[in-house]
C-alpha cells in the first residue's frame, strides 16, 4: 500500500480534496495534502487547542464541514509575521497553492528558527542558472523584485527579509533574500548566496573547499593547481 496515497490517518488533520475530490479535479497529491496535516498540527501546537470551530472528537460531518466549508484556520495576530505566512503557506484549501516540503525548509520562519546552524539539502541534483545578482532591483519594491528574481532565475526562491531581521547565514543556489526598509522598498543589491571567498586566499585547498561548499550550498568546489588547464565542464 502507497500510505501518500491513501485514507490513513485522523479525520481531523485530512486535508480538504481528501474530502472533495473536485477541488483537485479528482487527482489527489498526498505530499501536499500531508503539508496540510503539518499546518493544521503546527497550529495546533501553537494555541493549544484544535486550530477549527469544531471540536477535534466532533461528530464526523462537522469536522467534514469545517474543514472543506469554511476559510482555513489562521495564527493569530500576536504570532510573528513569518510564523502566520508559514501556517498560510501550509494551509491552503487549493492544494497546487500549498508550498512544498523543500520550499518550506527554505521559509524565513524556519530559518529564523534555526539555531543550531543546521542544513537542508534537496534530493534533487539540478541546480538553478542564470542571473546571480541584481543591482537594478534597488530602490525596487520588494513584490516586484521578488517576482523579477524567481522569473530570471528559475527555480530559486526569493524572500522578503525586512530591514534589520536576523536572518541565519545558511547561504544557497537557490534562495535569494532582498532587504528592505520600513516602506518595502529593496535597498541593498540581492544576490544568490555567497558568491566569492577573498578570505579564503592563503588557506589550504582541503578547507577553502570545505568553507565553499558549507556557506554556499549544492555548489560542488574542486582543488585545482595553479596553471592547470581545466575542462570547460567545471566552469559551469
Amino acid at each position: 500500500m502507497d500510505n501518500c496515497n491513501s485514507s490513513v490517518g485522523t479525520i481531523a488533520y485530512m486535508n480538504p480534496e481528501r474530502i472533495n475530490t473536485d477541488l483537485n479535479h479528482g487527482r489527489y497529491d498526498g505530499y501536499l495534502g500531508d503539508i496540510w496535516s503539518l499546518g493544521v498540527g503546527i497550529l495546533e501546537f501553537y494555541l493549544g487547542r484544535f486550530p477549527f470551530a469544531v471540536s477535534r472528537q466532533g461528530d464526523l460531518a462537522s469536522l467534514m464541514c469545517a474543514i472543506c466549508m469554511t476559510q482555513p484556520p489562521e495564527a493569530p495576530p500576536t504570532a510573528s509575521r513569518e510564523f502566520r505566512d508559514f501556517i498560510s503557506c501550509c494551509l491552503q484549501i487549493e492544494p497546487h497553492r500549498r508550498w512544498t516540503a523543500t520550499k518550506l525548509l527554505q521559509h524565513p520562519f524556519i530559518l529564523r528558527g534555526n539555531r543550531w546552524g543546521w542544513t537542508w539539502r534537496s534530493s534533487s541534483s539540478a541546480k538553478p542558472t542564470g542571473k546571480i545578482s541584481w543591482s537594478d532591483l534597488v530602490e525596487a519594491r520588494g513584490e516586484d523584485a521578488i517576482a523579477t528574481i524567481e522569473k530570471e532565475r528559475p527555480g530559486t526562491t526569493a524572500y522578503i527579509v525586512p530591514d534589520g531581521a536576523v536572518v541565519i547565514p545558511d547561504y544557497s543556489c537557490t534562495r535569494v533574500w532582498a532587504w528592505v526598509n520600513t516602506s518595502g522598498i529593496v535597498k541593498s543589491v540581492p544576490k544568490v548566496g555567497k558568491i566569492s571567498w577573498p578570505e579564503l586566499v592563503g588557506a589550504r585547498g582541503e578547507d577553502a573547499v570545505a568553507t565553499i561548499e558549507k556557506e554556499r550550498l549544492n555548489t560542488t568546489a574542486y582543488i585545482v593547481p595553479n596553471g592547470a588547464v581545466v575542462p570547460g565542464l567545471l566552469l559551469q
